[in-house]
């Protein structure tokens, strides 16, 4: 009897959140995952991996999409602070 592993992606739970507070501030921006991808200068499979949650995001890939977005990098990554950093 063989047994076939299937190829599924696991969401990480630890980042669940972040892909949901990327993809909403994109969406307020009024956005597109490719005008994000030209903002931010990251890969294409980068900003779809943080947006659907397949891997964590690294440090840089965090201060990238914060700047772009105007947020704090305590609110993007635990969903708790201030929203918009101060001017």
């Amino acid at each position: 009897m063989s047994s076939k592993k299937s190829k599924t992606i696991m969401k990480i739970d630890s980042i669940d959140s972040i892909g949901q507070r990327v993809v909403e501030c994109r969406k307020e921006k009024g956005m597109t995952q490719a005008e994000l991808v030209r903002q931010t200068g990251l890969a294409k499979q980068t900003v779809l991996n943080l947006e659907k949650e397949y891997r964590p995001p690294n440090l840089g890939t965090i201060l990238r999409v914060s700047k772009v977005f105007g947020v704090t990098l305590d609110w993007l990554v635990t969903g708790k602070g201030p929203k918009f950093r101060k001017c």
